[in-house]
């Protein structure tokens, strides 16, 4: 945008506004990929964090002749990561369903609508988690703590680590 346009745009309150509120969108969609990021790191930081708590905690009971029969117990430890793990996903989810309403906004005919508008008064801004779809049938189906709870990634790890727990707490009962 050159000068004299930019001159223009500050005369016409609405096109001065409108660019205002594009650059609105573009900052929440910053936001959004940076919240994403962040609990993508939040959650490999649990997973970690799952896997030493309780290879630590099998490896502790099974140096201590007088507690090894508690192993079994171990398989608690992964559980309760998965949960913890499970609600950053969910949460994760939320920004995730937004951008891909951002997306199917900014790829749609509504949006070349508003540019000739010049006008975003159909689409509510700054919403990185999606608030305003809570009540819709399709934000309850993608952003759901039970889905969150049985993505792969996190299944795999966490129930191998229960079934570890479990074997390993059988084995030892019966040797």
């Amino acid at each position: 945008m050159n000068s004299k346009q930019k001159e223009e745009v500050r005369k016409d309150g609405n096109a001065y506004s409108f660019e205002y509120l594009l650059d609105i969108l573009k900052i929440e969609i910053e936001f959004i990929e940076r919240g994403i990021s962040r609990l993508d790191e939040i959650r490999k930081a649990h997973m970690n964090w799952a896997i030493v708590t309780w290879a630590g905690s099998i490896a502790l009971l099974l140096k201590t002749k007088d507690l090894d029969h508690l192993i079994i117990l171990t398989s608690l430890v992964p559980l309760l990561f998965w949960l913890v793990t499970a609600r950053w996903s969910y949460h994760q989810a939320g920004f995730i369903y937004r951008q891909k309403k951002i997306s199917d906004f900014l790829g749609s005919e509504e949006f070349r609508v508003a540019c000739d508008e010049q006008s975003l008064k159909k689409f509510i801004l700054l919403d990185p988690i999606g608030n305003q779809y809570k009540s819709e049938e399709d934000y309850k189906v993608e952003v759901n703590f039970w889905k969150a709870f049985r993505y792969h990634h996190i299944v795999y790890l966490h129930l191998g680590m229960i079934i570890i727990s479990l074997i390993l707490g059988i084995i030892n009962k019966y040797r």
